[in-house]
């Protein structure tokens, strides 16, 4: 990272997510094929949007799928992704863009922010 991005500070950390972490406040998570784990989403939703500065954002990758599949147990498809966003109180959400996946129909991502 630091020979490609020398200007960007990246701070990796071994954590539970799920769980409240002491972090400073943060301009952006990634969150890329990790939501689909948790059957109950909305409290991880809640902390990232409380990790962020009042301009943060969040970038999500996941799969654009209803049914659950033992790869992705709890799915979170785009439209079910806007609507947790709105509720933990983001205020814009928007797709970024959608590809066909070989495992399974669809992936996409999405920026929301506060």
């Amino acid at each position: 990272m630091k020979v490609r991005f020398p200007k960007v500070q990246v701070h990796y950390r071994k954590a539970n997510y799920i769980q409240p972490l002491q972090l400073p406040s943060l301009d952006g998570i990634i969150a890329a094929n990790t939501l689909h784990f948790l059957r109950d989403k909305e409290p991880v939703i809640d902390l990232f949007y409380a990790y962020l500065k009042p301009a943060g954002r969040v970038i999500l990758v996941e799969y654009n799928i209803e049914d659950g599949y033992y790869a992705v147990p709890y799915p979170l498809p785009y439209p079910a992704w806007e609507r947790l966003a709105r509720r933990s109180g983001f205020a814009v959400t928007q797709l970024l863009a959608t590809r066909p996946s070989s495992f399974l129909r669809e992936i996409y991502s999405a920026l929301s922010m506060k």
